[in-house]
């Protein structure tokens, strides 16, 4: 019985990963490091070349599992609409209380307001850029219907 973890065991009996990462370890890397005899970790980092790495075809196994997401899933039609209105929304918020500062909580208007008055336009996009980036989807999809829509209260 084989004591590598059950996904492992699972992803190399459907042929997703090398059979070289069922078995352990600690050969090669051991291996790499009797032939460095690091005595510090200083030794390691100027080695020029990496103390542990795997083998060219777990290299290539790796390659082909972190490309599967993007092939399928990450490529959606649900998935690509969802990321562009999360773009959209977002880069209207920027743009929105970019242009006009008082339109930031009181937290967040100070700065920006003191950026641009002194030519800092850079600060007070910065300042801009992190509100909009603390935000959570909900708040953002909030403070987006409040900034555009007509009928929205406030």
């Amino acid at each position: 019985m084989s004591t590598a973890p059950y996904a492992v065991q699972t992803a190399t009996a459907r042929g997703r990963l090398h059979p070289e990462a069922e078995a352990p370890i600690r050969s090669p890397w051991q291996r790499n490091l009797a032939r460095l005899a690091p005595r510090s970790a200083d030794d390691i980092r100027h080695a020029g070349r990496p103390a542990v790495a795997c083998s060219p075809a777990m290299d290539e196994a790796n390659l082909a599992i972190r490309h599967f997401p993007y092939a399928r899933p990450y490529r959606r039609w649900r998935i690509n609409r969802m990321a562009r209105k999360a773009r959209l929304t977002v880069e209207s918020i920027f743009t929105i209380l970019g242009t006009d500062k008082t339109l930031l909580p009181d937290g967040a208007s100070a700065p920006a307001l003191a950026a641009r008055a002194r030519d800092d336009m850079a600060g007070a996009c910065r300042v801009v850029a992190d509100y909009t980036a603390g935000m959570t989807d909900r708040c953002a999809m909030e403070k987006y219907r409040r900034l555009t829509d007509l009928s929205s209260p406030g």
